[in-house]
């Protein structure tokens, strides 16, 4: 709800304090996200371990706040825009054509959707 009726500027602070409330609550949660970092970074000492795991959650809870706010009603429109050179991007557009884009980018890929 906090994602949807909550002031805009609330919204933008908000996930840090949740991301952690989360972090120190969910202790198994938080475990298998220091141990999952341990297979992505290797050992890097406890101190280190927790806080990417902390800053993980904080970004699951951005990326999950940015998510839900594309239901309200109201939120304005994405404005995505190409600077440059002429690409295959604008050439499908003129034509009204379609485009597949893969890329390596993990937080929020469900809101360009909307």
């Amino acid at each position: 709800m906090g994602s949807t009726h909550l002031p805009e500027w609330l919204r933008r602070h908000s996930p840090p304090w949740f991301g952690t409330a989360c972090y120190l609550a969910l202790g198994s949660r938080r475990r298998a996200v220091v141990d999952n970092l341990r297979h992505i970074h290797g050992p890097r000492g406890p101190v280190r371990d927790q806080i990417d795991a902390c800053k993980t959650f904080v970004e699951f809870a951005r990326c999950l706040t940015d998510s839900l706010e594309t239901t309200v009603p109201d939120h304005p429109a994405y404005d995505v825009r190409v600077e440059g050179r002429q690409t295959l991007l604008d050439h499908l557009h003129a034509k009204k054509g379609g485009a597949v884009l893969l890329t390596a980018h993990i937080g929020s890929w469900e809101v360009i959707a909307r």
